[in-house]
């Protein structure tokens, strides 16, 4: 009896062994060793029959117990761990589309946002006919909305097939140098800081921008006239009925902004075509068409504006009369069209002879207007007589006609010599009048 009670502890002590190491292959081991055993203690040491076989079966079950509460145990700890796993998988593929859905997310607003202050720039620019308002309007949304140094707007014009710069604005952005107020332009200048013909030439044919880099091409940046802190440069051209009526330039933009510069830029060239044709418009309604100079209506406008602002200020102005001397005899001798071509060449004289505070007008036929704000009887007489003598000692090509002509000027004075525009007039009238019958090429104050 001991012997057996020896042998299954023996076993016993083995499954224990096989439960800490947790072999199978042990437990098998170990199953056989006890089937193959029992029949040696019966034969060997002649034990009864009957103890070994309940023996046997009694540790069997033993065995087979302690091994399934091991191995199922571990299969439960497996299940559970690849379980685990699988929710630890689960959970950071939830969090990467939570991550991926939050920068789409994002993106959206920032897309909505773009797409909302474009629409209320847009909003703005639209309820304005004045350059200068949808400039500014357009200044502050730029400077606002890019990072770069330097720009240019450059407002294009042709003259006989010629591209000509008309005026140019320029901004400094928030990468401008610090002596240099960022987000304020600089105001109109009539030249450019770059060769803008040569611009237009290198434009690809239908282009909407030209993104180019220093490193890739310097010698057009020399070309073009760029100065050496520009790195990078974008020409947007603002084109209307497939003309290029204007040239946008920046400076040191990146190159991950350009896309959505240009769809601000193709606003803003809607923007500007409606109030270029305004302004075209407009001009043809308050100048004349064959001198440029202003028409008579708009003239006595601004004539009537100047003397309530006179009245006001209590400042003096004065207002001259001009008539070319035997103008009837030159269109009959030459002909009309040397007489248009006498009066724009008069115009023009008269214009770059004055003051870019005085106003010109063609006030009929070859007669001229001239207002001279804030000037005495003595500063209009100065005025007058340079314009005389220039007139005189020029000489008006025509065709293949060279002409001498003169002018008359007659002069009338706020306050002095009326206090209403139709009186100042009569006055200027009176003093021309004067001038003609004195012989003609002269100046005459009024004199009562």
């Amino acid at each position: 009896m001991r012997i057996i009670q020896l042998w299954s502890l023996v076993f016993f002590m083995l499954a224990a062994a096989g439960y800490l190491i947790g072999s199978r292959r042990l437990f098998s081991l170990i199953g056989i060793l006890l089937g193959a055993s029992a029949p040696l203690l019966v034969i060997i040491f002649h034990v009864e029959t009957f103890p070994v076989v309940l023996s046997l079966a009694i540790t069997g079950l033993l065995l087979y117990g302690i091994s399934r509460s091991r191995f199922d145990s571990d299969a439960i700890e497996k299940r559970l761990s690849l379980e685990e796993k699988a929710l630890r998988d689960t959970r950071n593929t939830y969090q990467a589309e939570h991550a991926r859905l939050k920068i789409i997310d994002e993106d959206a607003k920032a897309k909505e946002l773009s797409i909302f202050n474009l629409y209320e720039f847009t909003k703005k620019l639209s309820h304005s006919l004045k350059f200068e308002e949808i400039f500014s309007e357009f200044v502050s949304f730029l400077g606002d909305r890019f990072s770069f140094t330097r720009s240019e707007l450059i407002i294009l014009k042709y003259e006989n097939r010629d591209l000509r710069v008309d005026r140019v604005y320029e901004l400094w952005g928030s990468r401008g140098t610090a002596e240099k107020t960022p987000k304020q332009p600089h105001g109109e200048r009539g030249k450019s800081l770059i060769d803008c013909e040569e611009l237009v030439k290198v434009l690809p044919d239908g282009s909407e921008e030209l993104f180019m880099a220093r490193d890739e091409d310097k010698t057009l940046f020399k070309r073009l006239r760029f100065s050496d802190e520009v790195e990078t440069f974008v020409a947007v051209p603002l084109k209307s009925e497939k003309r290029i009526v204007a040239l946008l330039i920046v400076e040191n933009l990146s190159k991950s902004e350009v896309d959505d510069f240009t769809i601000l830029s193709a606003q803003f060239a809607l923007e500007l075509k409606k109030v270029l044709l305004y302004e075209t418009v407009e001009s043809l309604a308050i100048t004349d068409g064959l001198t440029m100079l202003y028409s008579r209506r708009y003239f006595l406008e601004r004539l009537e504006e100047e003397l309530r602002r006179s009245v006001r200020q209590r400042l003096s102005f004065s207002f001259l009369m001009a008539d070319i001397d035997y103008f009837k005899q030159c269109n009959d001798t030459y002909g009309h069209l040397v007489g248009d071509v006498a009066l724009k060449e008069i115009a023009r004289l008269i214009k770059s002879t004055v003051r870019e505070i005085d106003l010109v007008s063609r006030y009929g036929g070859e007669e001229f207007s001239i207002l001279l704000p804030e000037t005495g009887k003595e500063g209009a007489m100065r005025v007058a007589e340079r314009l005389r003598r220039r007139i005189e000692h020029s000489i008006i090509k025509a065709y293949d006609e060279s002409l001498k002509l003169t002018i008359s000027i007659g002069i009338s004075c706020f306050p002095s010599d009326a206090k209403d525009s139709n009186t100042l007039i009569d006055k200027a009238d009176t003093a021309l009048y004067e001038a003609k019958r004195s012989g003609r090429d002269r100046v005459c104050p009024y004199a009562p």
